[in-house]
């Protein structure tokens, strides 16, 4: 079937690839089993103290289970501003052509995760006040950015991101948890779940 270079945006191709994907889950499955272990094996100094970290215990149980039901994609990316890389293919791999898009889409931790249409001018803050805003879980000074291409950044609030149309943001949940390991295993894991799913879960 021939393609549609109306439509097509041959300078955003990326592929997906099944062993990379492997990959993938295996890594965010060894984040899972260390913030696993901090969970239950870190000692409690007070009674107090073990009783919240047995209510937080629950709540990390229950974003573990969540992370590990998502699939990491698998892609490998092969274009950037319009230079593709010449790559020998695997077997199974599928080529996306992703379509020509006039549209920023917002989602996460916003009051109406929705699409808008690309401003040139607009910054992230402004996409996120057409999606009404943060919500009250968002993780305000990281946000990260999904390109048409695949590619993906992560960029504290400060800077400042060159979207183009077909470009995604994703606003990152807080962590709120009292053991200062687990806040950091678990943002690592939804770092690593935006990047290889383009997916986020809470805790």
């Amino acid at each position: 079937m021939p393609i549609d270079e109306r439509l097509a945006d041959n300078n955003s191709i990326y592929i997906l690839r099944k062993s990379v994907a492997e990959q993938q889950k295996e890594i965010l499955d060894q984040s899972l089993e260390r913030l696993e272990r901090t969970v239950f094996f870190s000692p409690s100094s007070s009674t107090g103290e073990a009783s919240i970290k047995s209510s937080e215990a629950k709540l990390i149980t229950d974003f573990i289970e969540r992370a590990r039901t998502i699939e990491p994609l698998g892609k490998v990316i092969v274009s950037d501003n319009g230079n593709v890389a010449n790559i020998a293919l695997e077997q199974g791999d599928t080529i996306v052509i992703p379509n020509k898009s006039d549209l920023i889409q917002i989602g996460g931790e916003v009051m109406i995760p929705q699409a808008v249409v690309y401003n040139e001018n607009a910054q992230i803050e402004d996409y996120i006040a057409w999606a009404g805003g943060f919500s009250n879980r968002a993780d305000t000074s990281n946000f990260v950015i999904v390109h048409a291409n695949g590619l993906t950044e992560i960029l504290e609030s400060d800077e400042r991101a060159d979207l183009v149309a077909g470009d995604k943001i994703i606003i990152m949940p807080k962590v709120e948890t009292k053991v200062m390991q687990a806040v950091k295993d678990i943002t690592q894991i939804m770092f690593q779940l935006a990047v290889t799913a383009n997916a986020v879960t809470s805790n």
